[in-house]
This record gives structure tokens, C-alpha cells and sequence, in this order.
């Protein structure tokens, strides 16, 4: 599933996207390097986002517009810390999710369950819906989940099963049931503020996480997709912590572990943007 989405020019430590029909300037740590693109086009993106100083407008104000994918669209926002309900990267394991439904849908005889935590604005919910899963769909916060359940509707897809949960308290949850899943989604943040007594941090509850996913994992069958913008708990940690957790749950250590970097290829430079890391892990049937 491919969006209407570009990098169009990066650098000085910015990026410049084309959203569908919106140009946005936003912050980007990474681009250290030098624009290609003349300064005039920088300069009339709709939207450029500032830390401390948030969006501004070239021309007409806007918060909202949709963007099309392939037979889907995503509602997306102007956001105050800068993002807007989409992660571009997360699109390079889109077709090797639907892959995966589509394979399972078949050997099973039966709609594959999956589980999407960290879950956001639902942009691989959309994906799984499409191909006929049966998706659960856990977050925390009560505004990205109104906002994943306005793109469900939009595309005219089954609800899937909302949880608003730290994604680790349902996971245990889960655990105690005995519930299990054949495709577990994950994109954990770097930091999670659970209440305002708790909060936690990806180094402190990642070995935990991965423990617990492993668990709920299908024994049968499972596909696994694990995604991090952490950098200090990128694709070889998760990796590692998942072997370990496949181990020591007393099942046959698994070899079948893919790590590989996210990354946004820049529109005709061969420049690419890190983007983050993705970890795949995928049992047959």
C-alpha cells in the first residue's frame, strides 16, 4: 500500500514533504547536509513547523486534509509537536504485512488476529482491516484513538477492537489470559508518561515489552513487526531481545529474524533520510 507522499529536498535541518495535496516544512536532526532545491520552494510550503514557535502559512491557514493511498486514505493534522497522524517510513513494511494476512487468511480458513500496539492514528489498522483481519488496536491516548477510529470510517472498514491501555499493562493482561495473536504490530515510543505518577522509558521496559510480545505471539504461526525511532534500542537490540525471548519461552530459538534500517529516499538525489528501524520476524504455518 503505497501513499501520495514525497521527500522532496532535505537539509540545513529541515525536511521538505509533499503530503498529497500539502507541502510542509518540518524539523530533521539527521539533515545535516546541504538543499538542493532553491530557497523559493522552501518558501512556499503551505506549512512550516518551528520548535517553540509551531506551524506557520505561506498562504491559507489550514489543521486537516486527507491522503489518499492505494483504494485507502489517512485523515491527517497539524499536530503542536509537529507531527501530523503519519509516519511515512512505516509504509515499507506495509506490503509485507498484507503479504503475510493474505497467506494466513488462506491456511487458516479464518480472519488472522492482530494485535497493534503503540497504534496511533492507525495507519497499519487501516492495512490490516483492508485484508480482512481481525485487528485490536491499542493506545493511550484517547485523541489518536478518536482519530484511528475517523480513519476506519472514512475507508468503510470494520471497527476494529479499540483499547485505550498502556500497551505493556494490556500486554500482560494478555499473558494472564492466555490470548494470542498471529501478527503482532509494535512502534513503542521513547517515552511514555502512563499517568502522572508513572511514566517509563523504551531502555527500561524494552526487554519486557519483546518478552511479552513473544508470548502472545501464536505458537502455530505468527508474523512480528517491530519498529523503534530509537536509535540506542535499534533493530540489532530488538533483534537480540527477541531471539532471547523466543528461547526462553522454551520454544525452538528461531533464526527467521529480519533487521533492517527505516529510511525515506529523497525524490531524484539518491539521498536517503534515517528514519529509524524495523525487525520482522515471521513463523510459518
Amino acid at each position: 500500500m503505497k501513499f501520495d507522499y514525497e521527500l522532496i529536498d532535505s537539509g540545513a535541518g529541515a525536511r521538505l514533504e509533499r503530503f498529497g495535496t500539502k507541502l510542509l516544512v518540518r524539523p530533521s536532526k539527521f539533515s545535516v547536509w546541504q538543499r538542493r532545491r532553491p530557497t523559493i520552494e522552501w518558501q512556499n510550503a503551505h506549512a512550516t513547523y518551528e520548535h517553540k514557535r509551531g506551524w506557520s502559512f505561506s498562504q491559507q491557514s489550514f489543521e486537516q486534509w486527507d491522503l489518499a493511498g492505494e483504494g485507502a486514505s489517512l485523515r491527517l493534522r497539524l499536530q503542536d509537536n509537529g507531527q501530523i497522524g503519519f509516519f511515512p517510513e512505516h509504509a515499507a513494511y506495509l506490503p509485507s504485512l498484507l503479504d503475510v494476512l493474505t497467506k494466513y487468511s488462506k491456511n487458516l480458513g479464518r480472519a488472522p488476529r492482530v494485535l497493534n500496539l503503540f497504534a496511533y492514528t492507525g495507519m497499519a489498522t487501516v492495512a490490516a482491516l483492508r485484508a480482512g483481519a481481525d485487528v485490536t488496536h491499542v493506545d493511550l491516548s484517547k485523541k489518536v484513538l478518536d482519530w484511528a477510529r475517523e480513519n476506519a470510517e472514512a475507508n468503510k472498514l470494520n471497527s476494529p477492537r479499540f483499547i485505550r491501555e498502556d500497551a505493556l499493562t494490556f500486554l500482560d493482561k494478555e499473558v494472564r489470559r492466555g490470548n494470542t495473536y498471529e501478527v503482532v504490530i509494535a512502534d513503542p515510543p521513547s517515552f511514555s508518561r502512563v499517568s502522572p505518577k508513572e511514566e517509563w522509558t523504551l531502555e527500561d521496559v524494552l526487554p519486557n515489552l519483546i518478552s511479552q510480545i513473544a508470548k502472545v505471539a501464536s505458537p502455530q504461526a505468527h508474523a512480528v513487526f517491530l519498529t523503534s525511532h530509537h536509535f540506542e534500542s535499534g533493530g540489532h537490540v530488538m533483534a537480540n531481545l527477541l531471539h532471547d525471548a523466543y528461547c526462553a519461552s522454551g520454544s525452538q530459538c528461531r533464526p527467521c529474524l529480519e533487521t533492517e534500517e527505516l529510511a525515506i529516499a529523497e525524490s531524484g538525489t539518491g539521498r536517503v533520510l534515517p528514519a529509524g528501524f524495523l525487525v520482522k520476524s515471521q513463523v510459518s504455518i
